[in-house]
């Protein structure tokens, strides 16, 4: 077994946290009705399936973060006295609107939100408000 082989991918990252919500968070099921019908009231997935492409490289990196602050601490244990520092600080938060991907589909997200009425751009909103408008 390889590293790539067994690491998972933003895509795979992302099917796991909807499937931990669904498990755990009890308001989940009418958010996610809500996701749906907003993107069903859109003319195509583009920018449906370009926020969900955005939000799993976002919580990849995240995940990579972690990752390494897990080696780190391992490494040198007085590393986790850095812990301690705020979340967005320590996951390096800052540079998410900085990944290449993001990069890319921020553009595709913005072409396809030019194009929609007011009313697709109401359910665009939606959708952001399902990721957290997490962009």
């Amino acid at each position: 077994m390889d590293f790539e082989t067994t690491s998972p991918n933003g895509s795979q990252l992302l099917q796991q946290l909807k499937s931990t919500l669904a498990q755990y968070a009890p308001d989940y099921a009418q958010e996610s009705q809500q996701y749906e019908q907003a993107k069903d009231s859109l003319p195509d997935s583009t920018y449906s399936d370009a926020l969900e492409a955005q939000f799993a490289a976002k919580l990849l990196y995240i995940a990579y973060q972690g990752f390494r602050w897990n080696l780190e601490c391992f490494q040198q244990p007085v590393n986790k006295l850095c812990i301690n520092t705020d979340y967005e600080d320590l996951h390096q938060e800052q540079q998410l609107s900085h990944l290449p991907e993001v990069i890319r589909l921020e553009k595709v997200l913005h072409a396809a939100y030019e194009d929609f009425s007011p009313a697709q751009r109401e359910a665009a909103a939606q959708i952001g408000d399902y990721y957290g408008n997490y962009r």
